[in-house]
């Protein structure tokens, strides 16, 4: 009875995938109109790079290594301190995007290169000046997630189909205006995900970006292209968002350190959405952070934007709160740690990392105890139980019969499934060892009124219960794994977007928090991985940690909303105290 029910369950999705590609096979012939709007502006993009590469010419090489070699507060005193200009700075940044960050794929529009040159010519007219006073940032460069708006640049979301019908952005996101008033230098846009909502940066305008510390690894989603660019040298510093680990999946990674702040501490004006469309405040938003590469950048860069949004009365008018910065230093703390779920298990090395930065912060004599009562799993049903199949009726909309990525064709191929047949394959699934599979289909298989009801209250009861333990356990930060594995293979994320679910905890409580990288994963944890489960997903975790030595591992530090600045204090603690045991 069983094999003549799968029988029919096989000829109905032969029946869906027949019906999904016909409507589909359209898009391959229809791409055409498509691409002559992305050669003509890869041909563009191509013409800038010919003429950074040869203005670059001018920076002395142990120049160049030296700007290279800094990171983005060094950078500030060596121009400070008239040891490099804020010109040779831009050019030797925009000589290693236009090889090593277009050869992976990192970058993607570059039209605000040069008139971010000649803000550089006018920082180093200024610093010449000696002028008593000067903005904080001044002659800084720093690169930008093209989900942002960003003057001279387009912003796609990762569509051919918009650029087709975009012109340059005419204005600043109000973030950026934000830094440039604190006299810093946006110099080109970084590559993104089509839709943004994967973990995995692949789009038909750019390319499948690539991690700098191994190429055949991918640099995570929606801001890998931002990360790379950092990982790689190719920038100093950037801006990205955050929705659902965006900035910390990718920064873990790539080996640098990202912050998602307090949403309501930051603007999101400007900011576009998985239909390219800018998206309003709304409950648990996204919200922008910096990803760098030591906590010192992370901070230098926040100390300039919190507080500075006037213009959007949204935002809560909190400046930087020094106090809260320096309070943490020589105070004992109470730190709680998550080292794995079992819905996900962790490999060796993540649990490892967990280890050594508890290990590092008791022998500084802080009180480091297990969190007990870890909701990331369950955040993680509210999240595909939320957001129903509305995620890919509104990637197809935007798509406009482009040729949809791999993980966008999911997306809409799972949206097109009648939900009584997803009950029915929940059922199915029930019998073989896919429990976990059979966990997310049958909730996504519910998605009326009533159900999204019941996700939000749902969502609504664990983050009481989760403040309310964390109060009653007097926790002043708390530490998590941010992805079970490190940088999983290109091409091979598809079930693996399951572990974004420690990052939920920030994104869903609306919490400050930071990627720290800790170690690289050493050959031994690559072997023998295990968990009750046995399933598919088990076999595609095997498969990604093979290859996986020497990929950076790290964690994610948490603190309550609006404890921004003593989160960026625990992770410098941290940072210092691996740095002591190193």
């Amino acid at each position: 009875m069983l094999s003549e029910i799968l029988v029919c369950l096989l000829l109905f999705l032969l029946h869906i995938l027949y019906k999904y590609f016909r409507n589909h096979s359209s898009s391959k012939r229809l791409n055409s109109i498509y691409q002559q709007a992305i050669s003509l502006h890869l041909q563009k993009r191509d013409s800038q790079i010919v003429q950074i590469k040869k203005l670059a010419e001018s920076v002395h090489s142990e120049k160049k290594s030296l700007i290279l070699q800094s990171t983005w507060t060094n950078l500030r005193e060596l121009f400070l301190s008239k040891k490099v200009t804020s010109r040779e700075i831009l050019l030797t940044y925009g000589e290693k995007s236009s090889t090593l960050g277009k050869d992976l794929s990192l970058i993607a529009d570059l039209s605000a290169f040069f008139p971010a040159l000649e803000q550089a010519d006018k920082a180093d007219i200024l610093l010449r000046s000696n002028p008593s006073t000067l903005p904080p940032l001044l002659g800084l460069p720093f690169s930008v997630k093209e989900q942002l708006s960003l003057k001279h640049s387009n912003t796609t979301c990762g569509y051919a189909a918009v650029l087709s019908k975009n012109t340059p952005s005419e204005t600043d996101s109000l973030i950026i205006q934000v830094l440039r008033k604190a006299g810093a230098i946006p110099f080109l846009s970084s590559n993104v995900p089509q839709s943004l909502f994967s973990i995995d940066t692949d789009n038909n305008i750019y390319g499948h970006a690539k991690n700098p510390l191994n190429p055949e690894r991918i640099v995570g989603g929606s801001s890998g292209g931002e990360a790379g660019l950092i990982s790689g040298k190719c920038s100093p510093i950037g801006i990205a968002s955050d929705a659902a680990g965006s900035i910390r999946m990718p920064a873990n990674f790539c080996g640098v350190y990202g912050f998602k702040p307090t949403p309501r501490r930051i603007s999101i004006k400007g900011r576009l959405g998985v239909t390219a469309q800018e998206e309003p405040m709304r409950e648990n938003p996204p919200t922008i952070g910096p990803i760098g590469q030591c906590v010192d950048d992370l901070i230098m860069m926040m100390r300039c934007i919190f507080g500075k949004f006037e213009q959007d009365p949204q935002v809560v008018p909190m400046k930087f709160q020094e106090s809260a910065l320096k309070e943490v230093e020589g105070k004992k703390l109470k730190i709680g740690f998550i080292e794995s779920n079992e819905f996900f298990e962790s490999c060796s090395g993540v649990k490892y990392s967990i280890k050594e930065v508890c290990d590092a912060l008791r022998k500084n004599q802080h009180e480091v105890v297990e969190f007990k009562e870890n909701v990331a799993d369950k955040l993680l049903t509210c999240l595909l139980g939320i957001s129903g199949n509305q995620t890919g009726k509104a990637v197809e909309a935007t798509l406009n019969q482009e040729t949809p990525m791999s993980f966008s064709k999911s997306m809409i191929f799972f949206g097109k499934i009648p939900s009584f047949f997803k009950r029915f394959l929940a059922f199915l699934l029930s019998y073989s060892r896919e429990t976990r599979l059979k966990h997310f289909v049958e909730i996504s298989g519910r998605a009326d009124a009533v159900s999204l009801a019941n996700h939000q209250n749902k969502k609504d009861e664990l983050k009481k219960f989760f403040f309310e333990y964390w109060v009653n356990e007097n926790f002043d930060a708390l530490i998590t794994p941010v992805f079970p594995i490190p940088a999983p293979k290109l091409g091979e994320t598809g079930k693996m977007i399951f572990g974004l679910f420690h990052n939920l905890i920030g994104n869903f409580f609306e919490m400050p928090c930071g990627t720290i990288p800790v170690r690289k994963m050493k050959y031994e944890e690559t072997l023998n991985y295990s968990d009750k489960y046995s399933d598919s997903l088990t076999l595609i975790i095997k498969q990604n940690l093979k290859g996986s030595e020497g990929l950076p591992v790290g964690v994610n530090v948490y603190c309550k909303p609006y404890e921004d600045e003593k989160t960026l204090g625990v992770m410098k603690i941290i940072e210092d105290s691996l740095k002591n045991n190193h």
